[in-house]
């Protein structure tokens, strides 16, 4: 009996820690899940981007967000009413710049300052201060180096234990988990959720665009299994495995990331046409997807831009798809 009760006081004890699968989360999901789930956290991840997530969005948010900014507040508010105890945390990882990158290439402002955003947008409830969630963000900004990112996750685990040791196990952990997870895309893996899909060989289609548009299903209205009903293979920009010094030109990382991708496709000769996904009032790739138009007409090689938006329909989106595998029969 006493065993028994000790179980459940512990089970009681164990904090809760929501990660908005939208943003970054898809660019580093496994580093955050084995960082918090080695800490000792019941990690709890929001559901794949859906109809009410969108709903709940188009309800906390103004107008002049971006599709892929307003999912992600959707995200949160859905993590606010799953998550009500007093030990449960939302992460939000507000990153300044990427980590693969050196600290002179950042992220849109937007991200930068998501976790603020969120704690603007998404109030909560009107219920006793021991049930209200409290935000767990992780700030990587211009002073840090990669080296140090021990030291910052050191900080934010001291909110899940005072072990000083199981925290830098834990980050270590992830690394490798991140590690892992990287070397499956290099290999030639999709992402598909959190299942990778090896990519088929023959002729492919180039996907190009922020990571949280490429592998959320929801917002990119599953263009990866059209494309692939179709008869085309899909490869992104995280298949890439070379890094083309000139294509790291623009300001942002994701940008530079596109661009690199965009060159390596338009090159190859099984890459038989390049589509950009970008997200509606994305203000970088304002800039960008109109240099890869010019180099795509240079080059001759079939290129198509797909904008979102949460009015974006259907039928008119897979009318634009079949029109483009139709050219390049």
């Amino acid at each position: 009996m006493k065993l028994l009760a000790a179980m459940k006081k512990r089970k009681s004890n164990t904090k809760s820690v929501g990660i908005p699968r939208a943003l970054l989360y898809f660019s580093y999901y496994p580093f955050f899940q084995s960082f918090f789930r080695n800490l000792g956290a019941k990690v709890v991840i929001s559901k794949k981007t859906d109809a009410d997530i969108l709903e709940r969005a188009r309800k906390i948010t103004i107008s002049e967000f971006c599709l892929p900014i307003k999912v992600f507040l959707g995200h949160i508010d859905y993590l606010k009413d799953r998550l009500n105890g007093q030990s449960d945390y939302i992460f939000i990882p507000s990153l300044i710049h990427s980590l693969e990158q050196d600290n002179k290439k950042y992220f849109c402002p937007k991200i930068i300052g998501s976790a603020d955003i969120a704690k603007a947008t998404v109030q909560n409830s009107d219920e006793s201060a021991d049930k209200k969630i409290k935000y767990l963000d992780l700030n990587f900004d211009d002073s840090h180096k990669y080296a140090s990112i021990t030291e910052i996750l050191l900080k934010v685990g001291m909110n899940i234990t005072s072990n000083p040791l199981k925290i830098y196990n834990a980050a270590k952990k992830a690394r490798l988990a991140q590690e892992k997870h990287e070397l499956l895309l290099k290999k030639g893996f999709y992402i598909d959720g959190e299942r990778f899909i090896r990519i088929q060989k023959g002729k492919k289609i180039g996907l190009i665009g922020h990571p949280y548009l490429i592998y959320d299903s929801f917002m990119n209205q599953n263009i990866v299994e059209k494309l692939d009903s179709s008869g085309y293979g899909v490869i992104t920009q995280d298949n890439i495995t070379k890094i083309d010094s000139d294509a790291m030109r623009f300001h942002w990382s994701f940008a530079n990331n596109m661009e690199n991708a965009f060159q390596t496709f338009a090159k190859a000769s099984d890459v038989k046409g390049i589509i950009y996904l970008t997200p509606f009032g994305c203000s970088s790739d304002a800039l960008v997807r109109q240099h890869m138009v010019l180099e795509a007409k240079r080059l001759k090689k079939p290129f198509m831009i797909l904008t979102y938006d949460e009015h974006t329909g259907e039928a008119g989106h897979d009318t634009r798809i079949e029109a483009f595998i139709d050219m390049l029969k």
